[in-house]
């Protein structure tokens, strides 16, 4: 606008300094200006490229470079000077054209690259400057990342919430299986999942499905089939991936599953839709990528032996590593979990990695920086209370220390084990002192690490390394700093070991060396703390190390038995049988018992392994036998004390009582249904009562933690007896006085052939089979047949005429011994009372009764045959 104005006043300025052609002078400073504006952008470029290669954050190091030195702004404004100055030189030429030109364009392109010129130089001039910023970067891009994934984290539980995995259209992960499976959206490239739109979504997988079913309905109209034969399955929509999931190359994010494929033209419109509904954008992994390169710089640095970088290096972990930390504790339900997220992972398998290269490539000095990076980050996830974190970061001292321990170029260990008693007894154990919630949990931890670093000892094999590791951390224990928790866990550590040691000596073949160790390992132990360590290192719920160590080893892809907790009780018994063990005697727990139950089946086991390895046997096993036996007499007094004096369970007597009627209504097998009578008026001429009338286990009745008894289970139990003693009378009613006949499969099948006949087979499971009356399904029987078991009867078949058979009356019995109320299902009267009479075991009186009455001659109407073979 202003060489607009200046070129309709053209005003005078400066005449004696004007140049005689203004529009050769802007020309002129065009091209100039033009030809420095690209020479400097090349040689920006370049500094950039080469000042951007410090160790770590490399990608990141670029991009503070790229915003420090303006790189951008200085790109705008150099185009938009060429622009003004082309414009001006060509159509709007002035002397005071010129004059604003050269100043805002000429000499403020020149400033402004001078000074993206000094800034690119500071950078490049202080590495430190570069590094600290680029850090910086990458730490805000981790939070970032990290506050993605809790929120796509939530996401995805409203969006399973919403989606349910039984409803039509579901969330599940990966691939579903069935019939046809037909992907939608499949991805051509790596693309992220960003959003979802559910409202549309559902919608559209409605209508998709209603389609489908409507298609799948005409076809089977058309084929002449039920349509139920198709429609069996409905048709399900799976959504396979979640928020921030990446979907790869050729997979697909939602599957449709089918009993047979529809139409393409179908599928191709519902796949655009559903494209419609979700929201893709490319896979960029900026952290993932500025991780990777952090990784293969400091291998390159480690194999090269450049310390420094090593050790700036690992420092970024460390700041990495308390930045996801800070970052999950600032989450918005202000909680901290185990997992970490994807980050996390990936990190602790670099460092893990790293570490190891350094010691390997760096012999003592790379032990140095690895055990200072390993107890900074124990210390800075000790001073958060991250104790899962804590356990994580104390994982990386038994890496290193396998690696220093490598036979085939030992390193002294001394240093790590250094860091590793500093930082649990002079770093750990007094802080927590004063904290009665963190110090138990801190302490198991501490004994976990020092589990894995016996452990080592145990692998190699090593006594005088192994007698080190106890010695820097003062076996046999009774400090004072410790917890009666605490001390269990440490004898727990040293049982652990023992146990591995056991273990590795019966399963491998092993040197010598092994029996100096378990010499070792068993001198550590104290009597007084035995029983409290070993029911800690028994416990699985507590996430020890030694839960694992066995999995660890195993071959894959085989199934073998679990025997490491057997070793460990028989290490228990070997330290017992030498100090003894103090097992607790007024009030045991029912987990104190079923230790103590474990501990004797180990007797064995503890005398075989110490005669193996040539230990003398101690002399307390006698003692510890009766003490453990007092244990569990003790505790099963308590049981049955408890069980005696609690009332039966209403809710259990009613799972009973159903589970009765089950059995007498559903099996199936019951002869008196056949038989019973349709109205009950008739007189009855004779007939018989059937009792069950027995003690069972109070258990049944009584909900106990130690002991499953299930009262439907009895109640089905007692009815399919009760059954049995029916069938079994009145098929002895029914036959007596009559004649047995001989016949053939094919006679008895002609004399069954009448409408009214009814044929009952009787123990001859290969005549039910020939006639066709067996279905070998449980509770279904042929509606004209049946074929039943009875004790004691031979095998025979009755031929029922089902209008002249007489019936059978049932009815409720009366159990007048056992109250006024018993419980009366249909046919069966149920009652279950205290019993508090003396009994060996807690006991309730089951009584069940019902009656049985014919209604005329029970003889009438029936044919008793034998089958013969065919000739």
């Amino acid at each position: 606008m202003s060489a607009v104005i200046l070129r309709q006043s053209e005003p005078r300025l400066l005449a004696g300094w004007a140049p005689m052609q203004p529009g050769d002078a802007l020309g002129m400073a065009w091209q100039v200006q033009t030809s420095i504006a690209a020479i400097a952008f090349a040689g920006l470029a370049l500094v950039i490229q080469l000042a951007g290669d410090p160790p770590v954050a490399i990608r990141s190091s670029r991009e503070v470079l790229f915003d420090q030195t303006h790189f951008r702004l200085l790109l705008f404004y150099a185009g938009g000077s060429n622009v003004t100055l082309g414009l001006v030189s060509t159509w709007l030429q002035s002397d005071g054209g010129v004059l604003l030109c050269f100043i805002f364009c000429f000499v403020g392109t020149l400033a402004l690259i001078g000074f993206s010129y000094v800034q690119a130089a500071r950078f490049f001039l202080d590495d430190h400057r570069a590094t600290d910023q680029a850090l910086e970067v990458l730490l805000d891009k981790l939070k970032d990342g990290i506050r993605e994934q809790q929120s796509a984290a939530e996401a995805n539980q409203l969006l399973a919430e919403r989606f349910p995995s039984s409803g039509l259209v579901r969330r599940l992960r990966g691939k579903p299986a069935g019939p046809v499976v037909i992907p939608l959206v499949s991805s051509a490239g790596g693309k992220r999942v960003t959003g979802f739109d559910p409202v549309a979504l559902r919608g559209v997988a409605a209508s998709l499905l209603r389609s489908v079913r409507d298609r799948r309905f005409e076809a089977t109209q058309d084929a002449s089939t039920k349509p139920s034969d198709a429609l069996s399955k409905p048709a399900t929509l799976v959504i396979s991936y979640g928020l921030s999931d990446v979907v790869p190359r050729g997979g697909a994010l939602f599957h449709l599953v089918l009993a047979e494929a529809p139409a393409p033209k179908l599928l191709r419109t519902y796949d655009q839709r559903l494209r419609r509904c979700v929201r893709l954008a490319a896979a960029e992994g900026q952290v993932e990528d500025e991780l990777v390169t952090l990784k293969d710089s400091l291998l390159v640095a480690a194999q090269a032996g450049t310390t420094g970088a090593l050790e700036r290096g690992l420092d970024v972990y460390e700041r990495l590593f308390t930045q996801i930390i800070q970052t999950r504790r600032d989450g918005p339900d202000g909680s901290t979990r185990a997992a970490y997220g994807s980050y996390w992972r990936a990190m602790q398998r670099n460092l893990r990695e790293i570490g190891v290269v350094a010691v390997d490539k760096l012999g003592s000095t790379g032990v140095t920086l690895v055990a200072d990076n390993a107890y900074a980050l124990c210390a800075a996830a000790f001073d958060a209370r991250e104790i899962d974190a804590l356990r994580e970061f104390l994982a990386l001292y038994q890496s290193y220390f396998y690696q220093v321990t490598d036979p085939a170029r030992p390193l002294a260990p001394e240093y790590l084990l250094v860091s590793l008693q500093n930082l649990l007894d002079l770093r750990i154990s007094p802080a927590v002192t004063s904290d009665p919630v963190v110090q138990p949990v801190a302490e198991l931890s501490s004994a976990a690490a020092i589990a894995d670093t016996m452990k080592v000892c145990v692998d190699r094999g090593d006594a005088a390394l192994l007698q080190r590791v106890l010695d820097y951390f003062r076996y046999p224990t009774r400090s004072r700093r410790l917890t009666e928790e605490g001390r269990a866990a440490r004898t727990a550590a040293a049982l652990a070991a023992l146990g591995w040691a056991f273990f590795r000596w019966r399963t491998d073949d092993q040197p010598d060396q092994m029996r100096d160790v378990c010499r070792i390992l068993l001198d550590v132990f104290q009597g007084a703390d035995l029983w409290a360590g070993y029911i800690k290192a028994a416990d699985s719920a507590e996430g020890w190390p030694w839960e694992r160590w066995e999995i660890e080893r195993a071959r894959p892809m085989r199934a073998r038995l679990m025997e490491f907790h057997t070793f460990l009780a028989g290490a228990a018994v070997a330290a017992a049988s030498r100090v003894g063990m103090r097992t607790p005697t007024d009030n045991p727990s029912p987990s104190d018992a079923d230790r103590a139950g474990t501990l004797l089946a180990a007797f064995e086991l503890s005398d075989q392994l110490l005669t193996e390895l040539q230990i003398p046997v101690g002399g307390g096993n006698d003692r510890l036998e009766g003490n453990l036996k007092a244990l569990i007499d003790r505790r099963a007094q308590i049981d049955r004390a408890v069980l005696q004096n609690s009332p039966l369970e209403a809710s259990r007597v009613e799972q009973f009582v159903q589970g009765l009627s089950e059995a007498l209504h559903q099996s199936g097998e019951r002869l008196s249904d056949i038989l019973a009578a349709g109205t009950g008026d008739e007189d009855a001429v004779e007939g018989t009562d059937l009792y069950y009338n027995h003690l069972q286990p109070r258990d049944f009745f009584v909900t106990s933690e130690r002991v499953y008894a299930d009262p439907s289970e009895l109640g089905r139990s007692i009815g399919a007896g009760l059954i049995d003693g029916e069938n079994a009378y009145l098929v002895k009613t029914l036959t007596d006085g009559h004649e047995r006949k001989s016949a053939d499969a094919d006679n008895i099948k002609r004399l069954w052939s009448d409408r009214s006949s009814y044929i009952v087979v009787i123990n001859d499971w290969d005549l039910a089979d020939q006639i066709g009356i067996q279905s070998w399904t449980p509770g279904v029987q042929n509606q004209r047949g049946l074929f039943i078991t009875v004790d004691g009867a031979d095998e025979i078949c009755l031929i029922l005429d089902l209008e002249q058979v007489a019936r059978v009356q049932r009815s409720p019995k009366r159990l007048d011994q056992m109250g006024p109320s018993p419980r009366e299902l249909p046919c069966v009267a149920v009652a279950v009372r205290d019993y508090d009479e003396p009994t060996q075991q807690p006991a309730a009186h089951v009584m069940v009764g019902t009656s049985l009455t014919w209604t005329r001659n029970p003889g009438d109407g029936v044919q008793v045959l034998i089958r013969k073979e065919d000739s």
